[in-house]
């Protein structure tokens, strides 16, 4: 039997925990994650107890990156697509008169209005 190596399931805090602050070790968890989910397949992971099926560790990697490559895109494209509207409503605001640029120029008025509110 196998066990020199054991694979499981990454806990999914700790892997968005090091997919935002440290990738290296997000592609490494990654990896493992999908092996332990490809070994739950009952025919692979008879074959890997066995010691007939090794996985392919790198192949794992590189999906990870790919992966986490086009999660960045997602994220990255709805960010944008609340971006743009939010600028297209605050537009459309000023466009028809329901906010309006008037804040002073002098932080001290601004703070003494806000005062003058509370009271």
């Amino acid at each position: 039997m196998n066990s020199s190596i054991s694979y499981k399931r990454a806990n999914i805090w700790l892997a968005t925990f090091l997919f935002i602050f440290k990738f290296s070790k997000y592609q490494r968890i990654a990896a493992n994650h999908n092996i332990a989910i490809n070994l739950e397949a009952p025919d692979l992971k008879r074959n890997y107890q066995k010691g007939t099926y090794k996985p392919k560790v790198r192949d794992f990697l590189i999906n990870a990156v790919d992966s986490a490559n086009a999660l960045r895109l997602a994220l990255l494209k709805s960010f944008l697509a609340v971006a743009i509207t939010l600028c297209a409503a605050l537009l459309i605001a000023f466009w028809q008169g329901s906010v309006n640029a008037s804040l002073p120029l002098s932080w001290k008025s601004v703070i003494k209005a806000q005062s003058l509110r509370r009271v």
